[in-house]
């Protein structure tokens, strides 16, 4: 899709009409989140009020020792070792790519943990 806006002049020098309508385009977007944000934080404080919005549940009770050993854990530390690439981990194992940057992010812990207690 092309919308036919040319930033250039065919001289070179800038096209000052389309530079003010991509800042009048760019400023609508900015607006539209910001109704969209306060639409949405509307519609929690109702939920909230009504006692069925909970939200996140904040921090972890998970230790990283059984993070790591559940089995889709397990298989993809195996196969990240072998030399997968993590989106190719992520279609074998059905895990989602930020689970598997956890993952490798928390065993690289773990193991520099391991040799520092080593010395």
């Amino acid at each position: 899709m092309n919308p036919g806006l040319k930033t250039l002049n065919n001289d070179g020098s800038e096209n000052p009409f389309v530079k003010m309508m991509i800042s009048i385009l760019g400023t609508i977007g900015e607006m539209e989140n910001n109704i969209i944000r306060e639409r949405r934080n509307e519609g929690i404080a109702i939920a909230k009020a009504k006692g069925v919005y909970f939200g996140r549940k904040k921090g972890t009770t998970e230790d990283i020792v059984k993070f790591l050993t559940k089995t889709n854990n397990k298989k993809a530390i195996e196969l990240l070792e072998k030399g997968y690439k993590g989106v190719e981990v992520s279609k074998i194992t059905g895990l989602h790519v930020n689970t598997l940057t956890k993952i490798k992010k928390v065993s690289a812990d773990l193991k520099n943990r391991n040799k520092v207690l080593k010395l």
